[in-house]
């Protein structure tokens, strides 16, 4: 069982559960890698989604963005998972994990680990940016400091 405390309160694996099988989830999986080939276009390019979760168009959309990342990632397949990490999704992670924690935010902080977990096994040394990984390390630590 993983669990550990945040801001008094016990955060558990509930907070990063992934949607389990039904009816709709094909159309779940069909709805998440449409949004994912429109947000995450590929490494030659300049992606979407980073720009929103920094907060290019305004602050108000990092929480919306890591929404939508996180229901693509638990709802969508898992060929997904390399495509978003490799979008350069996780470059602002470390950051919103650091700021989330000293401001006490629950929600942020659970997503932006969820999203490492989801993402980060996907990320490879020499096929990325080295900027991912420099974020991925940062995260790793300021976890590791908080456990």
């Amino acid at each position: 069982m993983f669990a550990f405390a945040f801001a008094g309160r016990e955060c558990s694996q509930d907070d990063f559960g992934l949607t389990s099988e039904d009816d709709f989830s094909s159309r779940r999986h069909d709805a998440c890698a449409a949004a994912c080939d429109v947000l995450a276009s590929d490494a030659s390019s300049n992606s979407f989604l980073p720009t929103v979760v920094i907060g290019g168009f305004g602050e108000g959309s990092v929480l919306s963005a890591l929404r939508l990342v996180l229901a693509i990632v638990q709802n969508g397949p898992i060929h997904l998972r390399p495509k978003l990490a490799e979008s350069g999704v996780l470059i602002p992670l470390s950051d919103i994990l650091r700021n989330a924690f000293s401001a006490g935010e629950r929600y942020n902080f659970s997503t932006a680990l969820a999203l490492i977990r989801f993402c980060g096994p996907h990320i490879s040394v020499g096929s990325v940016d080295s900027g991912i990984m420099v974020s991925l390390r940062d995260s790793i630590r300021i976890v590791s400091s908080i456990l």
